[in-house]
């Protein structure tokens, strides 16, 4: 996007001084007539395009100072006045600023050194067809990397609300999470149930991975019929019970993990539809499904949900009972008087585990801080789009 908007101010530069030239025509054909060489009429062009590049970089980096905060907060970035002065930064600043003023002055140069003392002499100047169709080409160029700009912008503007908006599949709202460490993941079962005595609170359950996040997978799950040399990464994660329940995922087929079934805890598995899908089956429940040495049976079938950002694809995905390895408690609160649940639990966490803090974070905050980066994306390339629309009118004009 710089370089874009350093080309089109670089066409600026070179349509104003061809559109100039009548003014320089007349000195220009004096140096030739007292013996003025071409390359020196272009040494002194190019010279003259470079100056003001780099005067143009004072400029520049006196705007940044003034603007490097802004951008700071608005990128999430860590950046200082410091910075600027880093010497492969300023080696940067000046050989993309040398270049520049190549660039831009080149046209300028050729053109100006090919006008011939007799015609500028006797008034004759006249730039000729060819050089007014090649600023006309100039000035397209200009305005085709605007347009490519607004529809970046209007294409990542689209994208940022369809994420933002799309089905997820479960429930992200009212929905919290908070870290199990060292022997709170011991207290688990009756935190749970001193929990679920308030009406504030809807339902409990435990997980591997975070809520809005399964990054496992591996490629060692096993059914019958599957074609030995069919390999492909199916998502992992072991759950508590009522996982279903607490993410709000609809169940297809089947049922879900059940303390009244012992065998839940050893040898069985939930999948989603796109496993239903991989392994070639019209019902998956009561499959056989194995993963390293355990041996299962398939006993539900979820809707598909996105448990990684949307912009990628859905994954097969097996969960298991996993009750004593749980890394996070998930939480759904009713609707309504939300920061008294939140006090409620605060208050239960402390008095059953006083020795670790309380530490939660809202399922819907992690997954607009995933495409956080696209927003500020978006933001940036909004200001990018107006100052390259400004400096290709400026040509235009």
């Amino acid at each position: 996007i710089g370089i874009f908007i350093l080309l089109i101010a670089c066409i600026n530069f070179m349509n104003l001084s061809t559109a100039r030239s009548a003014q320089r025509a007349s000195q220009v054909g004096l140096r030739k007539v007292v013996g003025a060489a071409k390359r020196q009429l272009i040494g002194q062009f190019y010279g003259e395009s470079v100056l003001l590049a780099f005067i143009g970089l004072l400029f520049a980096i006196l705007i940044v100072t003034l603007v490097l905060p802004e951008y700071a907060a608005l990128t999430d970035k860590d950046f200082s006045e410091a910075s600027l002065f880093q010497p492969g930064f300023i080696a940067g600043m000046l050989i993309v600023t040398l270049l520049t003023g190549l660039v831009a002055g080149s046209y300028p140069a050729m053109f100006l050194s090919a006008v011939r003392p007799a015609h500028v002499l006797k008034g004759k100047l006249a730039s000729g067809s060819k050089g007014a169709v090649f600023r006309k080409i100039l000035v397209l160029l200009q305005f085709t990397l605007s347009i490519m700009l607004i529809i970046g912008t209007i294409v990542i503007y689209k994208q940022v609300t369809f994420m933002q908006s799309k089905e997820l599949g479960y429930d992200k709202e009212h929905l919290l999470y908070i870290p199990l460490r060292g022997e709170t993941r011991e207290k688990f079962d009756l935190l749970k149930q001193e929990l679920l005595t308030s009406d504030r609170v809807l339902n409990v359950t435990g997980t591997g991975h975070s809520p809005s996040h399964i990054g496992s997978n591996t490629s060692g799950f096993d059914w019958p019929g599957k074609d030995p040399n069919y390999s492909i990464l199916i998502s992992v994660n072991g759950v508590g019970y009522d996982y279903p329940e607490t993410m709000k995922i609809d169940l297809l087929e089947g049922r879900s993990f059940s303390p009244q079934f012992t065998s839940d805890t050893a040898d069985a598995f939930m999948v989603n539809e796109e496993m239903v899908r991989i392994m070639g089956m019209e019902s998956a429940v009561n499959q056989r499904l194995s993963y390293g040495t355990t041996d299962g049976t398939i006993i539900g079938v979820m809707k598909n949900f996105h448990f990684q950002p949307v912009n990628n694809k859905i994954e097969p995905l097996a969960i298991y009972l996993s009750q004593d390895r749980l890394n996070y408690m998930v939480i759904r609160l009713k609707a309504g008087n939300i920061p008294a649940a939140i006090d409620y639990v605060k208050t239960t966490w402390e008095r059953l585990i006083p020795a670790y803090p309380f530490d939660y974070h809202f399922v819907d905050q992690d997954i607009d801080k995933m495409y956080r980066g696209w927003q500020d994306m978006g933001k940036l390339l909004n200001y990018f789009t107006i100052l390259a629309i400004l400096i290709a009118s400026l040509g235009l004009f």
